[in-house]
């Protein structure tokens, strides 16, 4: 005999999202438990929006970052971490209910290197930052207006060899 879970049902201004939600976590392989939790969730945060007055069209990442605070400042502790409000987010994302999201603003060089679509390898991202730190200077890496620049990727399947300090 399976075990029951429980299914919250959700008021508010998502309560008519709700089935389609849990229908939606269904097609993404979640669990029958984490299923009930996600929707329990949906609910708080439903109930959330009605308690501060906002429209589920108003539901942005800086809002779920709010409820999230919230929920923390009340003791809880499952399912209070910003990101986590980002699966419903998305859902009612893809329904076309809420905007899509703002490009996060680059706060460092190599931030600055990703926006702009530039795929670094990890020891690409340890060398960059400190030849930016004047800590060690990797060859083939020209300054071009005060900005370090990519040098060129060793050949598929050869060894970049060589050791660099990385200033500890």
């Amino acid at each position: 005999m399976g075990r029951k879970v429980w299914v919250p049902a959700v008021s508010g201004p998502l309560a008519a999202f709700a089935a389609g939600y849990g229908s939606w976590l269904r097609a993404q392989c979640y669990s029958r438990s984490a299923i009930s939790d996600r929707l329990w969730q949906f609910d708080q945060l439903s109930r959330w929006l009605d308690r501060e007055g906002l429209t589920v069209g108003e539901l942005s990442i800086s809002e779920c970052e709010r409820f999230a605070a919230s929920r923390r400042a009340a003791g809880r502790v499952m399912l209070v971490a910003p990101q986590s409000v980002l699966l419903p987010l998305e859902y009612l994302r893809a329904r076309g209910v809420t905007s899509a999201p703002v490009a996060p603003v680059a706060h460092g060089p190599v931030q600055e290197l990703l926006a702009e679509g530039v795929t670094l390898r990890a020891w690409e991202i340890i060398e960059r930052k400190s030849a930016m730190r004047g800590q060690a200077q990797a060859p083939n890496q020209p300054v071009a207006g005060g900005k370090q620049l990519l040098h060129q990727l060793p050949a598929e399947g050869q060894s970049r060899g060589g050791s660099f300090n990385i200033g500890r």
